[in-house]
């Protein structure tokens, strides 16, 4: 039922007029993207893994613009649903401690509003799996909620998934890829607007030094 249920919970959770899930994937892609370039790195060529990827609604959005894509989540019965929408992704199963695929595999990890729900005993370790997953030169990206923005902090309050999410912040981010061995690339602030589309998502990097918007993007390269 959590599987089922998943994006439409996450959805009636956003208190903004106009919000809806597949408006906050795009957004998060486009700017997936946009680091990816930042970074030298040519996605369409790309092998890509998505650590926390739920019931695959990103991947299957982003699978047209990645060279090859996998996803691993802790949850056996997320991890059936996207893979019974989606054959040409990889997606596995993660027990929390080991990769479910061989180190150094991948150019870009990403992980989208996940770091929240580990435990802040284990974000260095789950920094550490993120860049090992990576080959050296390849990019770890986080998103997570901002702290600083009001209205984020009532959406976390209102989504039953957060009951238990402590809010990382960007000093937190830096602090854990640091000692995993990655050193920054990029620290964006995102998600200004509730809705909308390219020339949206266009304008927020104008915003990216702003610290009000909703999420932030983190990302940090293996030495």
């Amino acid at each position: 039922m959590v599987a089922q249920d998943y994006d439409e919970i996450v959805e009636t959770s956003v208190p903004v007029f106009g919000a809806n899930i597949e408006f906050f994937h795009r957004n998060k892609i486009h700017h997936l993207a946009r680091i990816a370039r930042y970074a030298g790195i040519d996605l369409s060529t790309a092998r890509v893994l998505d650590v926390g990827c739920g019931t695959g609604a990103t991947d299957r959005m982003l699978r047209p613009m990645v060279g090859s894509l996998a996803g691993m989540d802790f949850s056996t019965e997320m991890v059936a649903r996207a893979k019974r929408d989606s054959t040409d992704i990889d997606h596995r199963v993660y027990d929390g401690e080991t990769l479910p695929f061989e180190p150094q595999t991948f150019d870009v990890a990403f992980a989208f509003n996940v770091m929240h729900h580990v435990l802040p005993d284990d974000w260095e370790g789950f920094a550490e799996q993120m860049v090992a997953a990576v080959r050296p030169g390849g990019i770890c990206v986080i998103i997570e909620h901002n702290h600083l923005n009001p209205v984020t902090r009532r959406s976390v309050r209102n989504c039953p998934f957060d009951a238990d999410a402590v809010l990382v912040t960007p000093a937190d981010a830096r602090r854990v890829f640091r000692k995993a061995g990655a050193h920054t690339v990029a620290k964006w602030f995102v998600l200004f607007a509730p809705r909308g589309g390219h020339r949206t998502f266009q304008a927020e990097q104008c915003l990216s030094w702003l610290p009000l918007g909703g999420q932030f993007l983190y990302s940090a390269r293996r030495s």
